[in-house]
C-alpha cells in the first residue's frame, strides 16, 4: 500500500468496506471491526480499516490526523484476535507515512469462508455467536437468513445449487408451449393447437394463420379495395387470419386448446370459389402467449402443407 493509495482511500466516505479510526482500540473492538467488514466481502473483494484517520463532519470523507501512539505490528494484531472469532479473517497490516503523519492500514480480503462470529462473550463488545456486519458506515447484526446466504454464496457447491435453483424458478415463470395442427373428421380446415408444456398457466394472446391459394381451377384474386387488406408486395397471394386469444391454459394433462379459423373468414377470403375445387397451402401459424407472471413468448410454425376445400 503506497501513499497515493492511502490518500485515495481517505478521500472517500465511510461505507460497508471502509472504516476510519483515530486510534487502535481494544482487541475486542478490533475483532468486531474486522469481523463486520469481513462479513460483507465476497470472495476476492477487499475492505479497509484506516487507523489515524478521522471523519470530516461536513462531507464525511476522511481526514488524516495520524496515530499518536506507536502502531502495533501485523503479528501482534493477528495474535490479539486469534481466539476471539470462529475463524481468522484474512488481513494484513502495514504502516504508511503521510506528510510526517503515521497511518495504519489494515486490508481485509474476502476468502469465501463467511460467516465470522465471536466464540465467547467478551465485555460489552462481543457476544457469543452474534455476528456483526457493516451496514452503511456503521456496524449491525445480520439476520440468520443473511448468514445462510453468505455461506451459500461462499460455498461453490451451494452457490452453484442456488444459481441453478434461481434459473429453474425463472424458467417456471416463462410461457412455454408447442404449436401444431390437428385434423378433424367433421372439419375440413385443421385446428391450431396450442399446448402448454411449461409449469404455469398461459394464455394465447394472438394466433395468426397464413395460407396461399394453389387452386388450378379457379383464379382467386386477393386484391382488395382497402389497402389495409392487401397482401404484402413480397407475398401478394398470402392471406392472414387473426384468431382471438384463449382463456388460461393450465399445465399438465389436458393442457391444450384448439382454435379453428372461423367459417366467415374462409368465405371472405375465398369468396365465390366452389368447395371441392380449391386447394390451399398452409404457410405458417404464429402464436404469441403470455404466462400468468407476465412473460411473453412468440413462436412460429412453418407448415407448407396443402388441403382441399
Amino acid at each position: 500500500m503506497n501513499e497515493e493509495q492511502v490518500r485515495e482511500l481517505s478521500s472517500r466516505s465511510e461505507g460497508p468496506t471502509l472504516d476510519f479510526k483515530t486510534a487502535h482500540g481494544s482487541k475486542e473492538e478490533l475483532a468486531k471491526d474486522v469481523m463486520a467488514i469481513a462479513n460483507v466481502l465476497r470472495n476476492g473483494e477487499r475492505g479497509y480499516l484506516l487507523f489515524g484517520v478521522d471523519e470530516n463532519p461536513g462531507d464525511h470523507t476522511g481526514v488524516v490526523v495520524g496515530l499518536k501512539a506507536p502502531p502495533p505490528d501485523d503479528a501482534d494484531l493477528h495474535a490479539s484476535i486469534k481466539h476471539l472469532l470462529n475463524r481468522m479473517p484474512a488481513f494484513t497490516y502495514e504502516v504508511v507515512q503521510l506528510d510526517a503523519l503515521t497511518v495504519g492500514v489494515l486490508e481485509i480480503r474476502g476468502e469465501g469462508r463467511r460467516p465470522y462470529f465471536p466464540l465467547r462473550d467478551s465485555g460489552t463488545v462481543l457476544a457469543r455467536h452474534i455476528a456483526r456486519k457493516r451496514n452503511g458506515s456503521s456496524n449491525d447484526i445480520p439476520s440468520p437468513t443473511e448468514m445462510i446466504e453468505w455461506a451459500r454464496e461462499d460455498d461453490p457447491v451451494l452457490h452453484e445449487s442456488a444459481v441453478l435453483d434461481l434459473e429453474e424458478k425463472k424458467r417456471a415463470r416463462q410461457a412455454q408451449f408447442n404449436v401444431r395442427f390437428a385434423r378433424s373428421a367433421h372439419q375440413s380446415w385443421p385446428a391450431v393447437v396450442v399446448e402448454n408444456v411449461g409449469r404455469c398457466n398461459i394464455a394465447a394472446e394472438v394466433i395468426e394463420v397464413r395460407w396461399r391459394s394453389t387452386c388450378s381451377v379457379v383464379t382467386v384474386a386477393f386484391a382488395r379495395d382497402s389497402a389495409e387488406n392487401q397482401g404484402s408486395p413480397e407475398e401478394p397471394q398470402v392471406e392472414l387470419c387473426s384468431l382471438g386469444g384463449t382463456q388460461a391454459i393450465r399445465p399438465g394433462e389436458n393442457n391444450a386448446v384448439q382454435m379453428y379459423v372461423p367459417e366467415e373468414d374462409m368465405k371472405r377470403v375465398f369468396d365465390g370459389v366452389p368447395l371441392g375445387h380449391l386447394e390451399v397451402e398452409l404457410v405458417d401459424v404464429r402464436v404469441v402467449a403470455i404466462s400468468e407472471f407476465g412473460h411473453r413468448a412468440d413462436q412460429r410454425l412453418e407448415v407448407g402443407s396443402q388441403i382441399r376445400l
